[in-house]
């Protein structure tokens, strides 16, 4: 394929852009402790599956509320508003995770987090 070579500048100025971006959150994540998924948060994220809390699709949701329940996270910082920064699903989660005798953390979104 022969592109414009307008297209060729665009697309250069455009990964030099993602690789900038790239390197600030990786920034931003240095020294952060990275929570690993184990047993115990799989089978409490497949409860919630199975208790139908969060539906099917949301399986990764399950494993993100439940290792930062069980990690006893304070916040959840999320861009997902379709399930995990839903209201009408956080009644249920924190009923759920307080059967286990476990806290969900705060789930909010980066804007929310700063106040916007």
């Amino acid at each position: 394929m022969n592109l414009h070579p307008a297209h060729n500048r665009n697309c250069k100025m455009v990964m030099r852009t993602l690789d900038k971006m790239s390197r600030r959150r990786a920034g931003a994540l240095a020294g952060m402790t990275v929570l690993l998924v184990d047993d115990q948060a799989r089978g409490l994220a497949c409860e919630l599956l199975a208790e139908k809390i969060l539906p099917p699709a949301a399986a990764s949701d399950a494993i993100h509320a439940a290792v930062a329940s069980l990690s006893q996270v304070n916040i959840l910082l999320t861009w997902n508003c379709q399930h995990l920064a839903n209201p009408h699903f956080l009644g249920k989660l924190r009923e759920f995770v307080w059967r286990y005798r476990l806290t969900l953390p705060e789930i909010c979104t980066p804007i929310e987090l700063m106040g916007g």
